[in-house]
């Protein structure tokens, strides 16, 4: 008996310490996950449809990621994860009648069909929306949309971003054609700064050197950079101001080792040259920035 009441006691006492912590985390200070997401998290009309109805738990991006080249014919997803739930056909087939097509940048609607495919939870597969273009795709960039998305559900942070007019968007090519898709540093306990340019698809170093520098205020920041890494080129600033322009300068040392070993462009197909922006601007985590190509 008295073992019983312990039992009882201990449970008891840690659902009380369990509710706390939940109070504790909802109510104070975010995360730095949560400020990750912060400037994507929106809410939707449509969320009620969804069977089960568990709230901020529900979120949507799309696939392939923005800024995603030689992607081929890998499908095109808008994917739903509710915490292994069925969201049932009705909440996916309204988002299917938002998804929008078109070619990028000249915004020209190109035909497709979707399908909506409710399935449970398992090792990786969660509910979709299967996007099919009528025809094959032509060789050029396209943008994949929720036409507007939705204001009740929640986007993860990778791969996707909303536009100006609420729009859910990833920007991808079928073909070989990389382009400098993301800048991204973050600062360092022993003060150094990280940076790391990520491209569409896997490249590779051609004389002449150096193919990137890194400087403010026209001065060279002395950074050290490591080979590329099949889709990165990562580098060590030894310092860094975050409210000074960043200078980031693109040689044309850099191809894609596809057949072909096409030119690292800017998203027009011109030289990347030279990017300048202010880090505090760009500022997502801590002391972190990121910068990608304006949509």
């Amino acid at each position: 008996m008295n073992n019983t009441k312990t039992r009882v006691l201990l449970v008891g006492l840690g659902l009380v310490l369990t509710m706390a912590a939940c109070k504790t985390s909802s109510e104070g200070s975010p995360t730095p996950a949560d400020l990750a997401v912060a400037d994507l998290a929106v809410r939707s009309d449509l969320h009620a449809e969804a069977q089960g109805s568990m709230g901020g738990h529900l979120k949507v991006w799309i696939e392939p990621g923005d800024l995603m080249s030689s992607v081929g014919t890998s499908p095109l997803r808008v994917v739903v994860s509710m915490l292994g739930a069925k969201v049932g056909t009705n909440f996916l087939d309204k988002l299917a009648a938002n998804v929008v097509l078109k070619t990028y940048p000249q915004r020209q609607p190109v035909a497709v069909t979707t399908v909506s495919h409710d399935v449970k939870f398992g090792t990786w597969e969660r509910p979709y929306v299967l996007v099919t273009p009528k025809a094959p795709l032509a060789d050029q960039w396209h943008v994949l949309m929720l036409e507007p998305f939705p204001k009740s559900v929640a986007a993860p942070a990778a791969g996707t971003d909303l536009d100006l007019n609420g729009s859910m968007y990833v920007r991808f090519h079928p073909g070989s054609a990389p382009v400098l898709a993301r800048i991204g540093g973050c600062k360092k306990a022993d003060g150094y700064i990280t940076v790391a340019l990520s491209f569409s698809e896997k490249i590779q170093a051609v004389p002449p050197e150096p193919i990137v520098s890194i400087k403010q205020q026209g001065v060279s920041l002395g950074c050290t950079f490591a080979p590329p890494s099949t889709k990165r080129i990562s580098a060590r600033c030894p310092k860094l101001s975050f409210t000074t322009p960043l200078e980031i300068i693109v040689g044309t040392g850099l191809v894609s080792i596809s057949a072909g070993a096409k030119p690292v462009t800017a998203l027009d197909g011109k030289s990347i040259g030279t990017i300048s922006f202010v880090p505090a601007t760009a500022k997502t985590v801590n002391d972190c920035f990121g910068w990608k190509p304006p949509f």
